[in-house]
């Protein structure tokens, strides 16, 4: 099977169905050498400026995001595997 694609794209927010396409994307890797693009997916809010509760929940949605990414990848990705987020 030819298989040129080097970068797979996988969007998570961090669910157990989100990380069946971890995994998949991992197993690519191992069996096409290509590049695992892990990237948060969030619903759309209506962030406002101004709004410091917004603000607050913005930042702490951040934070939470960086803290279970590192976790995921810590977690589902082997080491040997280069792996962007």
């Amino acid at each position: 099977m030819l298989f040129l694609t080097k970068k797979i794209f996988c969007p998570t927010e961090f669910s157990k169905p989100a990380r069946s396409g971890v995994d998949a994307a991992v197993e690519m890797d191992e069996k096409f050498s290509t590049e695992p693009i892990l990237v948060h997916v969030i619903p759309l809010r209506p962030w406002r400026s101004g709004s410091f509760q917004r603000a607050t929940n913005k930042e702490r949605h951040t934070a939470y995001a960086h803290e279970a990414m590192a976790r995921l990848i810590k977690e589902s990705v082997p080491s040997q595997i280069k792996c962007r987020s």
